[in-house]
């Protein structure tokens, strides 16, 4: 009889979808799931008299279902927030750190550049959309990376956190390690939250960066890349095409590990494959009490719980003629919202606040493994959302103090916006494209 310990989940990306691909990494599944190919039957609709059904058969072949994991920085990992998300940083670079830089002035926006080919990081301050260099920060608003004095991961963090409307934190690195250059990115805002900027330099540690394709070719959404999964030890060996993630979920809580489930939709089922070869790489779980939690760029340690969940709303009934299963996928609305549960205080009053207002808020997870490479660097997991409508902040009493449950939605707002509505880091040792 099958054990349900010794099953094992892997997956590749497809190139085109539905023709099944080499499965290349192991999925990090706490559980068998509900993942298979569900038959679904009609009733011959004749009557012949014997008040009896003469008949049934098969109008639908659904292969789909859910799948419990255990989050962690491994390339598993990587295939489904590949195919949740669908963009992905092209080469991923070596990461040695990484910091967060926020701008505690006047100005109503802050616009932090940085470059790769230039090795800095420029920032620029003024109203929204018409920053202009900021005199105060660098040498004319622009620091080179490469330049002594400043080439260090603890240099940098100094020299920024000294300047009068600026704070700078290390997320992660060892203070010593030579900075390379960083991970470009166009623009992003640090003016009300924390600009996560990744460090480059020789680790061993690879930085992938994912955030929402939401690109269009003729009105339709951008599809999202597919995976063939393999399920083994579930009585047989199947090989599932043309899967995409519809839902990925993610939730954490004090004195536990971060959690997470997977709901794939797939196309077609074949049974009889032979055993997968590919192996778990040695990834650490992420330990909920290591986690680094930033409201409105304001580090926040009295967090109780956390939720988080991406919808790419696929539509269920996707089939065509020749044959029961799906066969095609069609994008809709996309979506990510979670919840908090926090302490009553100061900082869960003015998340109320905002309830009321309207006013956007961001949002910073930051989730460590254990330390990885040669830099100080750790196995890590890091989502940023920057533009989060606080939907409701709600009392709730607990051992006799009040705690407050927020729930928030993740938002792509109109006008001049720097930073993608959803970011997701995953650091690993794997220097792989997902």
């Amino acid at each position: 009889m099958p054990s349900t310990n010794a099953v094992k989940i892997t997956a590749g990306k497809e190139t085109t979808v539905g023709t099944a691909a080499t499965r290349t990494a192991v999925l990090p599944i706490s559980e068998p799931g509900s993942l298979d190919r569900k038959i679904e039957s009609a009733a011959d609709p004749i009557i012949i008299g014997r008040n009896m059904l003469a008949g049934e058969y098969a109008v639908r072949g659904n292969v789909g279902g859910g799948v419990p994991i255990t989050p962690r920085a491994c390339a598993g990992m990587g295939l489904i927030l590949k195919s949740a998300l669908g963009g992905e940083l092209d080469s991923p670079p070596q990461a040695i750190g990484a910091i967060r830089i926020k701008y505690t002035g006047a100005s109503a926006s802050c616009k932090i550049e940085l470059s790769s080919s230039a090795d800095t990081i420029t920032s620029k301050i003024g109203a929204l959309g018409a920053e202009t260099v900021d005199s105060a920060f660098g040498t004319a608003g622009v620091i080179k990376l490469t330049a002594s004095g400043n080439d260090t991961i603890a240099e940098l963090v100094a020299l920024i956190d000294g300047y009068a409307d600026y704070s700078c934190e290390l997320v992660f690195g060892t203070g010593t390690a030579t900075i390379d250059s960083v991970i470009t990115t166009a623009s992003m805002q640090a003016k009300g939250k924390d600009a996560f900027v990744v460090l480059t330099g020789t680790s061993g540690v690879y930085a992938h960066r994912f955030q929402p394709d939401e690109t269009y070719t003729n009105g339709e959404p951008t599809p999202r890349p597919s995976l063939t999964v393999q399920l083994d030890g579930f009585g047989s060996n199947y090989v599932q095409a043309g899967h995409v993630v519809n839902e990925l979920s993610l939730s954490g809580a004090l004195k536990d590990f971060l959690k997470g489930d997977v709901t794939f939709m797939g196309m077609t089922e074949t049974d009889g494959a032979s055993a997968s070869s590919v192996t778990m790489e040695d990834a650490a779980p992420l330990n909920f009490a290591d986690a680094l939690t930033v409201i409105d760029g304001t580090d926040y340690v009295y967090v109780r719980d956390m939720s988080l969940k991406i919808a790419n709303a696929h539509r269920d009934d996707g089939y065509a003629q020749g044959s029961i299963d799906r066969a095609y996928h069609q994008r809709g609305t996309f979506s990510c919202d979670g919840e908090l549960t926090i302490r009553l205080d100061a900082t869960a009053l003015a998340i109320r606040a905002k309830v009321l207002s309207g006013a956007r808020g961001s949002l910073l997870f930051v989730f460590k493994g254990k330390a990885l490479g040669s830099a100080g660097a750790y196995e890590c997991m890091v989502i940023e959302v920057p533009y989060a409508r606080f939907s409701s902040a709600d009392r709730s009493a607990n051992s006799g103090q009040f705690d407050m449950k927020v729930a928030w939605k993740a938002l792509s707002p109109l006008g001049t916006q720097y930073d993608a509505p959803l970011t997701v880091w995953l650091f690993t040792d794997d220097a792989a494209v997902y």
